[in-house]
């Protein structure tokens, strides 16, 4: 029904063992796993790699696609440390609202003032509010952790990209149209975000590693 697909690259393989050490304590949700990497193979029990060469981001991304057989993909960065618990059920409540709204992606995230939404129409869809991304919004193709239809995926990702371009001209390229983009809100936001752009750790890893018992980061790119 879903597949977890991870994009990462082999200079972030640092990452790789407390991303799936979180990951396998909160994503309890029975599919297949599989990091998009470059040319190194992720070495953890459960998840597939797909190797994909050394192209453009979007490039990697779309031959994992590709090989995706199920109907719905969660995707998910790797320096996108999950810390809330996704499980079958949250899994199915999303599918379900796609299913009834016709939707084609429902992000996992708080109400971002990067983005607008139709505030005056939230959903209240089994117990959980919900927001239309409105069509003219910024970041419509945000790789914020989302369930996506896969062909909707497919539709909007484009060759020689990077992860910003596929956020912002793929926006731009959808801008306007009928996207069918929604907000679940959860009382919680569902990750940390290890690395900020640049390749630094985000501030806050002592309190991160010290909770999760994680490993030190040793970035060695």
């Amino acid at each position: 029904m879903i597949t977890l697909l991870i994009g990462t690259c082999d200079s972030y393989s640092f990452l790789w063992d407390n991303f799936t050490t979180l990951c396998d304590k909160h994503w309890l949700v029975d599919c297949e796993k599989i990091f998009i990497s470059e040319t190194k193979n992720v070495e953890a029990a459960g998840y597939k790699t797909h190797l994909s060469g050394n192209g453009p981001w979007t490039d990697r991304i779309m031959s994992a696609l590709d090989a995706v057989e199920t109907e719905y993909t969660f995707f998910v960065l790797e320096d996108y440390f999950l810390t809330e618990v996704i499980d079958q059920s949250e899994i199915d409540l999303h599918i379900e609202f796609i299913k009834e709204f016709d939707a084609n992606k429902v992000m996992m995230e708080p109400l971002s003032y990067l983005m607008k939404y139709d505030m005056g129409n939230f959903i209240d869809f089994n117990g959980r509010r919900a927001y239309k991304v409105m069509d003219n919004s910024d970041y419509l193709t945000s790789v914020q952790p989302s369930v996506w239809k896969t062909e909707f995926f497919k539709k909007v990702i484009h060759k020689d990209w990077n992860p910003w371009q596929f956020e912002c001209t793929g926006t731009d390229m959808i801008r306007g149209g009928d996207n069918r983009v929604y907000d679940m809100l959860r009382d919680k936001k569902i990750y940390w975000n290890a690395v900020r752009r640049g390749g630094n750790i985000s501030p806050g890893w002592e309190d991160i590693k010290s909770r999760f018992n994680l490993k030190e980061i040793k970035n060695e790119k």
